[in-house]
C-alpha cells in the first residue's frame, strides 16, 4: 500500500497545493477524485489539515499528486566538443526519456519506479557527469519549488559509489563524475524512495517564510513604487499648475500688448487725421494768399491800362 511520509506530506502538501494552489494539474485531479467519491470530495477532505486516510491508500490519489514524491530524475552527459552517449538498455522503462537542448551529448531520464538499471555506451573521449535529482515544479508564480527524494544506493559497473541515503532535489543534486572513454560501456544502478528525512520539513519551512519575506519584500517594493508614482504625480500636477499660471500671464501679457497696440493706431489714425486737416488748411491759406496777391496784380495792371 502506498502511503505519503509525514515530512512529505505537511511540507509539501501545504507549501505547493493549499498554500500556492500551484500544481497545473489541479483541477483535472479535482474532477477525478469527486467523480471517483463524489462531488466536493477534493476540497472538503483533501485541501483540509484532518485528510482523509482512506483517499491516500487509493492508487489513483497516488498517482495524480503523489508520484512526483517519488520521481528520481538521472541527468547523464559525456562533456566534450562532439561528444555523445547511447543508452543501449533502461529497466524498468522510464516515464521521461528525452535529449533536451540544454543538455548536449546527455540524455534525461525520469522515473517513479524506485530502481533502474541502465546500460551506456561512450561516443567520444571527455568526461561522463552525472546528476541525481527531484523533479523540475513550479507554483503559479514560475517559482521552482523543492521536491526531495531519498536515493538510497548508487553503483557504476557494479561498484558502489554510495549505499547510504542521501537527500536531493532538483536545485540540490547528487553530482558524479568520472573520465569517459570512447566506446566505454558503462553500467548504473540506481535505487531510492519518497524522502523520510526529517529536515524536509524544515527546509520547507524555512522556504515557506523566505517565500513570505520574498512577498513581503515585493510589496514593499511595490508600495515604495506606488509612493514615487504618486510623488511624481504631485510634481507633475504642480508642474502643470505652474505652467498653467505661466500661461494665463502670458495671455493677460498678450491682451496688454494688444491692447497698447490698439491705442496705438487709434492715436496715429488720430494724428495722421489732425495733420492732415492741418496741412489742408495751411495749403488753402497759401493758395488764397496767392489768389489775392494775383488778384491785386491784376486789378494793379487793369487799373494802369486805363
Amino acid at each position: 500500500m502506498a502511503t505519503v511520509p509525514e515530512s512529505q506530506d505537511i511540507g509539501l502538501w501545504y507549501y505547493n497545493i493549499e498554500n500556492g494552489r500551484s500544481d497545473y494539474e489541479l483541477d483535472l485531479i479535482q474532477k477525478e477524485i469527486d467523480s471517483r467519491y463524489g462531488q466536493g470530495t477534493f476540497v472538503r477532505k483533501l485541501m483540509k489539515p484532518s485528510v482523509g486516510e482512506n483517499l491516500f491508500s487509493k492508487n489513483i490519489l497516488y498517482c495524480l499528486i503523489y508520484s512526483k514524491y517519488r520521481t528520481l530524475r538521472i541527468d547523464i552527459r559525456n562533456k566534450g566538443v562532439g561528444n555523445n552517449i547511447i543508452e543501449q538498455s533502461v529497466v524498468p522503462m522510464p516515464s521521461r526519456s528525452d535529449r533536451p537542448s540544454w543538455l548536449p551529448g546527455g540524455i534525461c531520464l525520469e522515473s517513479p519506479a524506485g530502481e533502474m538499471k541502465i546500460v551506456l555506451r561512450c561516443q567520444g573521449d571527455g568526461e561522463l557527469d552525472i546528476r541525481l535529482r527531484g523533479r523540475d515544479e513550479r507554483n503559479a508564480e514560475g517559482k521552482r519549488y523543492p521536491v526531495w527524494i531519498d536515493c538510497t544506493y548508487f553503483a557504476v559497473n557494479g561498484e558502489a559509489v554510495f549505499e547510504e541515503t542521501k537527500t536531493i532535489c532538483h536545485d540540490r543534486p547528487y553530482v558524479y563524475r568520472k573520465p569517459a572513454v570512447d566506446g566505454e560501456v558503462v553500467e548504473l544502478a540506481f535505487r531510492w524512495e519518497e524522502c523520510h528525512s526529517s529536515s524536509v520539513l524544515e527546509e520547507n519551512n524555512r522556504l515557506q517564510s523566505e517565500l513570505k519575506i520574498s512577498r513581503q519584500k515585493e510589496a514593499e517594493h511595490t508600495a515604495s513604487q506606488l509612493q514615487d508614482v504618486v510623488a511624481k504625480n504631485k510634481r507633475l500636477s504642480t508642474d502643470v499648475a505652474n505652467l498653467k499660471k505661466a500661461l494665463s500671464k502670458l495671455r493677460q501679457s498678450h491682451s496688454k500688448i494688444r491692447s497698447k497696440m490698439q491705442e496705438f493706431r487709434i492715436g496715429a489714425y488720430l494724428k495722421y487725421k489732425v495733420l492732415s486737416k492741418l496741412m489742408l488748411g495751411e495749403m488753402r491759406r497759401r493758395y488764397q494768399e496767392k489768389y489775392q496777391e494775383q488778384k491785386r496784380i491784376y486789378r494793379a495792371i487793369r487799373k494802369g491800362n486805363r
